[in-house]
């Protein structure tokens, strides 16, 4: 048998994505409008736009963590999560989205949880979904991991 590989220990992050509701340092808030290498540029429920760079502070529903650049890898999580839920559906006997609604799903894969705290503070989760799902849903976020970036020489 091979040896399993000791997984990478990540703090929580608000990973930037076209559209995504965040709040700002300072009570701003609005959604991100653009993507960037080094940022995120977000329009302000004013009209106007902040840029906010990778690693700073955001809030995205009850999440307060740094904002990250998207990672191709949530795919991959996203997907993961899909099947979990079509078998956890056809286990239940229930449509898939009883089980839980894409969206709720999309956000899971954004923020990529840590711990139940972190789980119930994605918008769609609450204390049910959470005690019947939180265990398999934190497995599936700790199994599915993202690539560490390498540092250039």
């Amino acid at each position: 048998a091979e040896p399993i590989a000791p997984r990478a220990v990540r703090d929580p992050v608000v990973e930037a994505r076209d559209g995504l509701e965040i709040e700002l340092a300072g009570g701003f808030s609005g959604s991100i409008v653009d993507v960037r290498d080094d940022g995120a540029l977000v329009e302000l429920a004013t009209g106007a736009e902040m840029f906010v760079s990778f690693g700073e502070r955001v809030k995205c529903g009850a999440l307060t963590a740094p904002l990250a650049p998207p990672e191709d890898e949530d795919g991959d999580l996203s997907t993961a999560l899909r099947a979990w839920r079509k078998e956890r559906a056809r286990t239940d006997g229930v449509p898939a989205y009883v089980v839980m609604h894409d969206r709720t799903l999309e956000r899971i894969a954004e923020v990529r949880p840590r711990s139940l705290e972190d789980l119930i503070a994605v918008p769609g989760m609450g204390p049910t979904n959470c005690e019947r799902y939180g265990a398999e849903i934190l497995e599936l976020c700790r199994s599915t991991t993202r690539a560490t970036p390498t540092a250039p020489p």
